[in-house]
């Protein structure tokens, strides 16, 4: 398990204990005052209320750095494909290029000994019995 689910499911153990522990003065209704209007309410309708909010703000930073994560990965894998294609040209254009030397090469070693065999007399070409 990773970590930060460990870390989630921690709290929430220790939330669900608190819970059960004061049971009774959660369920009592209570005055909250929202700053702006008073509530005549239970306090559990506010640590669920709180809980609720924590639960959706973590669920939208979650969902938005998969979102990231998920674009950056498809971007880095076509960069990949395509620096992969463009080494594929690169080492095709070298290969050419060393066939081609190979071949100027062979062609200029045969000239040489073309030359070569027909300065020498025809009788010093065979070995002789």
């Amino acid at each position: 398990m990773k970590p930060r689910t460990i870390a989630n499911i921690a709290v929430l153990i220790i939330v669900l204990a608190f819970l059960i522990a004061n049971w009774r003065v959660i369920t009592m209704s209570t005055e909250l005052n929202l700053l702006f209007a008073r509530l005549q309410a239970p306090l559990g309708v506010l640590i669920l209320i709180v809980g609720a909010a924590i639960f959706a703000v973590e669920f939208i930073v979650h969902a938005l750095s998969r979102r990231t994560w998920s674009r950056e990965r498809l971007g880095l894998a076509r960069e990949l494909e395509a620096l992969r294609l463009r080494a594929d040209e690169v080492e095709g254009a070298r290969i050419k290029e060393l066939r081609d030397q190979i071949e100027r090469e062979t062609a200029v070693i045969r000239a040489q000994l073309e030359r070569l065999l027909a300065s020498t007399p025809t009788a010093q070409r065979g070995p002789q019995r």
